[in-house]
């Protein structure tokens, strides 16, 4: 959803300009994404909607986190956001973090949808052409959608390189729409 996305921009980068001025990115990012996950939670989350104070989920949050012994900076910003009622925005968050993180390591992500299960090979050919391509390394993120029919997408950011069965049957059917 885009319209949370743009409410979790500020709480990223701010988190990640943080943990970047105290050499702490590697710890940040794990701390998040675990995060990440405990929000994702079904009971969790029913809790976090609930009428529980902000204090008390903070309290919760961070007892579950205390396996991953997060320092007291993380632990005021999983206060702050408990607070404001943001805690909702935990994935967005991290998603927006991993991105800043991989950014400043020059890792472009790169999605590949493809119709079957690809091979080792198939994908390290296109993470070469893709790096080939961006000038940059790529992380790829590989997922199967039998609509496809048969080939793959490939998404990074704004460009979208689709040599599917189902696209092209797609913009045939546009043209002769036309």
């Amino acid at each position: 959803m885009p319209e949370l996305i743009t409410i979790a921009r500020p709480y990223a980068k701010a988190a990640f300009e943080f943990a970047a001025e105290q050499q702490a990115l590697e710890q940040w990012q794990q701390q998040l994404t675990f995060m990440a996950q405990v929000v994702a939670d079904k009971q969790i989350s029913q809790l976090i909607t609930s009428d529980i104070s902000p204090e008390k989920l903070a309290d919760l949050l961070l007892a579950i986190a205390q396996q991953q012994q997060p320092d007291k900076y993380i632990q005021q910003f999983i206060r702050l956001l408990a607070a404001s009622k943001r805690l909702t925005l935990m994935a967005e968050i991290s998603q927006l973090f991993n991105q800043y993180y991989l950014a400043k390591q020059n890792i472009q992500i790169v999605d590949v949808i493809s119709a079957q299960r690809l091979t080792e090979t198939q994908l390290a050919k296109i993470a070469q052409a893709m790096e080939q391509r961006l000038s940059q390394k790529v992380k790829l993120n590989n997922q199967t959608d039998a609509s496809l029919i048969s080939g793959f997408i490939i998404r990074v950011g704004d460009m979208v390189i689709d040599r599917s069965i189902k696209g092209r049957l797609q913009s045939f059917a546009d043209a002769l729409q036309s």
